[in-house]
């Protein structure tokens, strides 16, 4: 219907999930808002318009608030760096919080966040490696970070190598394969290192050590799992496809699967605490 009241161009996709920082990872991320520029928002709840409000200011994107407060009708812009935030935490449990979603979308900093981060792997592998190959630009954030510079190099370089498969028999893909494990658990680990050597970074953080590669059964079944995915990439000849997780393909859940206990491996093995 409110399609009907808009130009007949306009397109509606409708994204039945909750909003919530449990989300910025995987549904309202890096992809999702990298051809937006404004948020237009109609919740019914404070937490909801805190999780926009931050999204704003992340991705520097004005917000238009439009809603109730009490018994009142309330409208608001906020602009990023120009107007104050929607709502400003109070208690420490809630400055936690989103520092906890700031951080941990580069750094971990629970258990919780390494299935995230092999959530964010899959989008890159799958989907924004790929983009470039179909005539698309890469769906990276705007922020420009050392973080981010070392992200984008990563997904360029895997880029050209996806291409070098096209065409190719699935047993001529195993030394790109073993590249991707190297790179994501390796090399991007190192450098990371690199670019926060102070100890004092990692006090409340999660501190990675690079992953020893010895192709044992976890980093194996990566690399079957990895594969498998990609059988799907190539499913017709000299063709690509991009995917879009599914939480009922079980192709998909044994790579987020191997993808975590390799994650796990690099970032708490230095906490066996944890």
């Amino acid at each position: 219907a409110a399609q009907n009241l808009l130009k007949r161009d306009t397109r509606i996709k409708i994204h039945n999930k909750p909003l919530g920082f449990s989300t910025c990872w995987t549904s309202f991320n890096d992809q999702f808002f990298a051809n937006h520029n404004l948020l237009l928002s109609a919740v019914d709840s404070r937490d909801a318009r805190t999780f926009i409000d931050y999204l704003s200011r992340f991705y520097n994107i004005p917000f238009l608030d439009a809603g109730t407060r009490e018994f009142e009708c309330s409208t608001g812009t906020h602009v990023p760096n120009l107007t104050g935030p929607y709502y400003s935490p109070q208690t420490p449990k809630e400055l936690e919080e989103i520092e906890q979603a700031c951080t941990g979308k580069e750094y971990p900093m629970k258990v919780e966040h390494l299935v995230l981060k092999s959530l964010g792997l899959y989008e890159q592998l799958f989907h924004d490696c790929l983009a470039p190959l179909l005539g698309r630009s890469l769906n990276l954030s705007t922020e420009s970070s050392p973080e981010s510079n070392v992200v984008s190099e990563q997904l360029n370089e895997v880029s050209e190598l996806i291409q070098n498969l096209i065409g190719k028999n699935e047993k001529e893909w195993d030394p790109f394969l073993r590249v991707i494990l190297t790179n994501t658990f390796f090399t991007s680990i190192d450098a990371l290192l690199k670019l926060n050597p102070a100890e004092d970074f990692w006090s409340k953080l999660l501190k990675p050590v690079p992953l020893k590669i010895n192709h044992d059964q976890d980093q194996e079944f990566f690399i079957s799992a990895t594969r498998a995915c990609f059988r799907e990439v190539f499913h017709k000849p000299n063709e690509i496809g991009l995917l879009y997780f599914d939480k009922d393909s079980v192709t998909h859940l044994n790579f987020i699967f191997a993808a975590t206990r390799l994650y796990q491996k690099v970032y708490t093995s230095s906490r066996p605490d944890i």
